[in-house]
């Protein structure tokens, strides 16, 4: 009998249902990848990886969505935006290069549009881009430049953010994405899209005016709280923030993240996470955003590994071990564990999402020299 778990979280923008099917184990993998550095990484290369070398999404094939519209085996564009970075930060070439190939091959059209997401074997069936990942990738390539100064990743970096800044444009503000075959641009622009790092590489660049990239922090920075808690987005045509009644902790983190790295007013957020940790040991998925209680029992290994780029982020080292030890929990362990180094694998099946965002923040840990 199908037995189905599912985990209501929403990760960058849009909230995912993780969809665990237990209906038949995966096969096994023919060749084990074992690092002993980052364990998580040898996980996903020896579960996650389909045969054209794309990152898949969950472990196991399935033919049913989840809330944002991803299933199975399907690969991200935001995926490889995080793969890429995880290479650059280790100096990898070769792996860095494996992904740029796969953004030239399956998800990179010639005039600049990414696909935001790709069927296993490669085909393209998406008409939509996604802003932060879009971004996210023009910053990788830019720095892989500075790093290993090949020309191309340089010319797709450009080829891609002038696709982005051309199209994605609505009120003189990049929004959430572009729908090719209805030539329009969506009127919101989510919180948790806008990186300021990689919006001021791509303006430093001259591949973004100054104007536009002043509205897009000016939304950023001035977005007013609610009861201590950031808006979902913002609403270009009607110029208004929008908030969610349930608040879920992975756009939460993603804000604060962002707005610290650029300096901004975070404290309301870090107190809160603060008192989720003292009172409870744990932070959960989502929480009522006029009570603050939690309205889940879940806990979600993307968000401690975001929870903890951000504690860095704002220099508290002692927190973000704090938040590190819990996430670790998580991790699946043992001689006998085929699923060793994954976090979160439940009935032979996990989210990538949940495997990348803890590989990059312990490897930001060690490089800060704290584990």
């Amino acid at each position: 009998m199908l037995v189905v778990i599912l985990i209501i979280a929403a990760l960058v923008g849009t909230g995912i249902y993780f969809y665990y099917s237990s209906s038949s184990p995966p096969p096994p993998p023919s060749e084990e990848v074992v690092d002993s550095k980052y364990p998580v990484s040898g996980f996903i290369q020896t579960w996650m990886l389909n045969d054209n070398g794309t990152v898949a999404t969950y472990i196991q094939d399935g033919d049913v969505e989840d809330s944002d519209e991803v299933k199975g085996r399907e690969s991200l564009s935001e995926t490889l935006g995080l793969w890429m970075d995880f290479a650059l930060k280790e100096n990898d070439e070769e792996l860095f290069h494996k992904g740029f190939e796969q953004l030239q091959t399956y998800f990179l059209e010639e005039d600049g549009f990414v696909h935001w997401k790709i069927q296993e074997n490669g085909n393209k069936m998406e008409t939509t881009n996604a802003l932060v990942d879009d971004i996210r990738l023009v910053e990788v390539l830019y720095k892989g430049f500075d790093r290993w100064d090949k020309a191309e990743y340089q010319e797709t970096a450009q080829r891609i953010a002038s696709y982005t800044t051309e199209y994605n444009l609505n009120e003189n503000v990049l929004t959430d994405f572009y729908e090719t075959n209805d030539e329009y641009a969506s009127d919101v622009i989510t919180l948790s899209y806008i990186d300021m790092q990689a919006l001021r590489r791509m303006r430093d660049e001259r591949v973004l005016d100054q104007q536009i990239y002043d509205n897009m922090e000016r939304i950023l920075e001035e977005a007013p709280l609610r009861n201590g808690f950031f808006p979902k987005g913002y609403n270009v045509e009607e110029t208004e923030y929008e908030y969610d009644e349930s608040v879920n902790i992975v756009d939460q983190s993603l804000v604060a993240l962002y707005r610290a790295q650029s300096g901004g007013q975070t404290s309301d957020f870090l107190a809160f996470i603060r008192k989720e940790m003292d009172d409870h040991g744990q932070v959960f998925g989502q929480y009522d955003i006029e009570t603050k209680e939690e309205n889940v029992e879940y806990e979600s290994p993307a968000i401690y590994g975001l929870l903890v780029m951000y504690c860095l982020a704002e220099g508290e080292e002692e927190l973000a071990m704090d938040i590190f030890d819990r996430l670790k929990v998580h991790q699946n362990s043992g001689n006998n564990d085929q699923y060793a180094g994954g976090y979160s694998v439940y009935d032979d099946d996990t989210h990538v999402f949940d495997n990348l965002l803890p590989l990059l923040a312990e490897q930001q840990l060690r490089q800060k020299k704290l584990i």
